[in-house]
């Protein structure tokens, strides 16, 4: 079952996306206007709260699956796995085109992959479900405490850097609360029955599609912005 109010704010967070990338990416663009930095923003945000309303929606209702089930490529984590494999293919994109020190190790599709691994099994439990929100902004508070390290893990958890700056950068503390919100926002969505008709189908078609469409696009935009290194 498809939801397609969930397809259109997907697609239209996508849409605002390419605004973003078109400044952030640009190599001739020595600042970004305000207005796109807000757009980047809630595009990134809409983006992460539908992990998890999409998480609740379409939990598997199946009998308790054992270890194997949970790693078989083919199982209920195969969108995960694909997604971990996307973000695998723009680490080795960064780390062929881009300076060191900007390579993307844990951008917006490495938090996705992990966060769905991690929330998954607990989407079907409002009160975790918050509790984990809870303990991840205390974490995410935390690490901003913490002397800046290069070290990834560091990063991945929300630290402060010294002198690595990734071009995207998604700390799992930082972002885990908006999966937690989706999630609670789609046991909301998932009683009432709330959904649309079509509304409109290109706008849907970019949301059903955003995975591909990101891989097709952002890949020649790091290779667009390594330009800059180049003049």
């Amino acid at each position: 079952m498809r939801y397609n109010l969930i397809d259109f704010v997907r697609g239209t967070a996508f849409l605002l996306m390419l605004i973003h990338h078109y400044f952030h990416f640009n190599p001739n663009i020595v600042s970004m206007p305000e207005i796109v930095n807000i757009l980047g923003t809630v595009s990134r945000t809409i983006f992460i709260i539908l992990v998890g309303i999409s998480m609740r929606l379409f939990k598997t209702k199946t009998k308790k699956l054992s270890l194997l089930d949970k790693i078989a490529f083919n199982g209920p984590y195969k969108k995960s796995y694909l997604i971990l494999l996307s973000a695998l293919i723009i680490t080795f994109a960064t780390y062929l085109f881009l300076p060191n020190n900007e390579i993307i190790f844990f951008g917006v599709l490495h938090f996705i992959a992990i966060a769905t691994f991690i929330m998954k099994e607990f989407s079907s439990d409002i009160s975790i479900t918050i509790l984990i929100g809870i303990i991840s902004l205390i974490m995410s508070n935390y690490m901003i405490t913490k002397r800046g390290s290069n070290n990834i893990l560091h990063l991945i958890l929300g630290g402060y850097t010294q002198t690595r700056f990734p071009i995207d950068i998604f700390p799992i503390f930082q972002w885990l609360p908006y999966v937690s919100f989706g999630i609670i926002l789609g046991e909301y969505i998932n009683k009432y029955n709330i959904d649309y008709g079509v509304i409109y189908e290109p706008i849907e078609f970019c949301g059903r599609n955003s995975l591909y469409l990101y891989i097709l696009h952002v890949i020649p935009c790091i290779y667009w912005f390594s330009r800059k290194y180049k003049n």
